[in-house]
């Protein structure tokens, strides 16, 4: 269960960090395999090494360790999920004028091997008589989401890695970049076409000289900061690819909404509210009613004045923060309910880097300090507080 608000504000155009996943292979590994993934946290209105939060490999003997990193951080930040290249297929077809979506498998259905509707399909742009379509099987991508979300990670988003390569600035010039087997390389069409089509292609690295001799000849372009025969570092590749990668993504099935982002004292009550009559007063009898499979005896588990004090003294504690946060020139920037956590993120003027209010929350809440984006986040196990009637103080 998830509820996600947002309300227009000045705040909105500043972008929240994305944790980013990059899956190193085109299918989630089996049980006796470890997962590959390289995972970061990125602030795009850093510059390129600030910018990257933090950021690590989920696999190898310290794996549990990540995971549980990993899945905190989930519920703090918008998570993207950049499945390898080969996973996802990509499509130009002409479109006839007032198409609607679900009628999309019919312009591809020629160019695909399958059954096209067994296709999770979504559209990076539209225009006159043109679709550019992304497409990805319906089952690899619940795979993935099963997979991630029996470690607790929580996944908003997905995307193809291309989605996070820059365009070629001209016809002349590819945008490549490489790992250890293959190259990434997006070019335009040799001839002016209207509108411009960007192809995606993946080549190994052997065959480099087996390349099209359209495309051989053509200048390559690294992304700035980058060399062309070194394969970056997993945070450099994340780095680039949050920077580039669109607003708006594709959602994974069951989170539709972005988070909510607005300004000043007005966010933080319209948190407390919705966390007084959704996220918290009502939150035994949603989880029972809306989560197919779950108990639903968790509304008898606390008696009406049990639920007022709990969520009086999470009241209270918000508004401390509220008062001492927002003297010191905060914003809320984004606020989210999901599963069984509150997670609330303010942004910090420089120089303030005041966690003193968090610390009535005691162990039932987590922490997130980010130093270099000035930005605080707490995560409150709802759960917890449940259990033990109103935190600790």
């Amino acid at each position: 269960m998830n509820f996600r608000f947002r309300l227009p504000g000045p705040s909105a155009r500043r972008p929240p960090p994305r944790l980013i996943l990059r899956c190193r292979t085109r299918t989630p590994p089996g049980e006796a395999d470890h997962a590959r993934l390289d995972w970061a946290v990125v602030d795009v209105t850093l510059p390129d090494r600030e910018g990257v939060l933090e950021s690590g490999t989920l696999g190898g003997p310290e794996e549990s360790m990540a995971v549980d990193r990993v899945a905190a951080l989930s519920r703090l930040h918008a998570t993207v999920l950049l499945l390898h290249p080969e996973a996802v297929s990509h499509f130009h077809p002409a479109a006839p004028r007032g198409i609607r979506e679900r009628e999309w498998p019919l312009l591809i259905e020629e160019q695909v091997a399958g059954e096209v509707a067994d296709l999770e399909l979504a559209a990076l742009n539209r225009s006159a008589g043109h679709l550019e379509l992304i497409a990805v099987e319906r089952r690899r991508l619940r795979e993935w989401q099963a997979w991630l979300e029996a470690r607790g990670v929580t996944v908003t988003h997905w995307a193809s890695e291309f989605m996070g390569l820059p365009d070629p600035p001209a016809p002349e010039t590819l945008s490549v970049l490489g790992d250890t087997d293959h190259w990434m390389i997006k070019a335009l069409p040799g001839e002016a076409a209207e509108p411009a089509s960007v192809e995606w292609l993946l080549w190994p690295r052997e065959w480099e000289a087996l390349l099209p001799p359209g495309l051989r000849e053509r200048t390559r372009q690294v992304p700035a900061g980058l060399a062309e025969d070194a394969v970056p570092s997993p945070a450099a590749r994340l780095s680039l690819y949050a920077r580039h990668l669109p607003t708006r993504l594709p959602a994974l099935p069951g989170h539709r909404a972005s988070p909510l982002r607005v300004t000043g004292g007005s966010g933080v009550a319209l948190a407390l509210l919705l966390a007084a009559h959704l996220g918290l007063s009502a939150w035994p009898w949603l989880a029972g009613t809306l989560h197919a499979g779950e108990p639903r005896q968790a509304a008898g588990q606390m008696t009406g004045e049990t639920f007022r004090e709990r969520n009086q003294r999470l009241r209270e504690i918000l508004a401390g923060m509220e008062e001492t946060l927002m003297g010191q020139g905060a914003e809320v920037v984004r606020y989210a309910v999901e599963g069984q956590h509150l997670s609330i993120t303010w942004q910090l003027p420089e120089g303030t880097r005041d966690a003193a209010p968090f610390a009535s929350l005691g162990s039932s809440a987590e922490v997130v300090w980010h130093r270099e984006s000035g930005r605080l986040s707490i995560d409150i196990d709802l759960q917890a507080w449940q259990g033990n009637g109103g935190g600790q103080a």
